[in-house]
């Protein structure tokens, strides 16, 4: 629907990181996660902002732009940006060097793995976080990785990383969703210094995954610990329990 009703790519792009993954952000911020132009990203903004779909808020030396969630007709275009039909898991060049470098951390997934430096650990996992909100497959198998990598992991750094590609909070997510299968509390006490107060309501986790059958399923499979989060998904706790036990299983025979 979003596709047809909204022909322009960058616009629907902005829309979604604002509408649907609630990021804020300057100009250059937000066309840099979308991939954009800067200058073609400044002028969308600046045309929601006449439309009254983007607040605007001044901070030394630059201006942030949030959806502007008081708008009359807020709930329909959420419903509207979220409204695009499930695609199949991303197969570009990046998220393909994000599986095997995600491989090389533990992440039991068919690929060859890609070496990945001690000081470049952080920021994989992030990278891992943000193609795991596009592939449930993928996302199934980050507890694995998280739980392999937990006395690795400089987690002030990783919680800067994670600050700065706006994933904190669905990295908080993931860290407790690995601390309640393997039963850690101590690495439930770390997932929630990541955890986003600012989060209000339900979304889904999965950007992709949002059509009608998967809100259907969503609604019965999210686990507690997600809708905790704030996140809605249609998988449930056993096929992230049942794909961390049987690659324990493999790794400590």
């Amino acid at each position: 629907m979003l596709s047809y009703l909204v022909t322009s790519k960058v616009r629907r792009r902005l829309l979604e990181l604002l509408w649907l993954h609630e990021a804020t952000g300057s100009a250059s911020e937000l066309a840099r996660r979308a991939r954009v132009g800067f200058s073609t990203a400044y002028r969308e903004l600046k045309a929601m902002e006449s439309f009254g779909l983007v607040a605007v808020r001044g901070e030394v030396g630059r201006e942030v732009y949030a959806a502007a969630s008081d708008h009359p007709d807020a709930s329909l275009l959420r419903q509207l940006v979220a409204s695009k039909p499930a695609a199949a898991a991303p197969s570009d060049q990046e998220a393909e060097s994000v599986r095997r470098r995600a491989r090389a951390l533990g992440a039991p997934l068919p690929v060859v793995p890609e070496p990945v430096p001690d000081a470049e650990r952080e920021q994989v996992v992030v990278d891992a976080v943000r193609l795991a909100r596009r592939d449930a497959t993928f996302a199934r198998v980050m507890p694995v990785m998280l739980w392999t990598q937990r006395d690795n992991l400089d987690r002030e750094r990783l919680q800067a990383t994670a600050l700065r590609a706006h994933e904190k909070h669905a990295l908080g997510f993931l860290v407790a969703l690995t601390a309640e299968i393997a039963g850690d509390p101590e690495l439930r006490a770390w997932s929630e210094r990541l955890r986003d107060h600012r989060a209000r309501g339900t979304r889904p986790f999965f950007a992709l995954a949002s059509s009608r059958a998967s809100h259907t399923l969503a609604a019965r499979r999210t686990p507690q610990v997600a809708r905790d989060w704030g996140f809605s998904m249609d998988l449930d706790l056993d096929s992230f329990r049942t794909a961390f036990d049987k690659h324990m299983a493999v790794a400590e025979s």
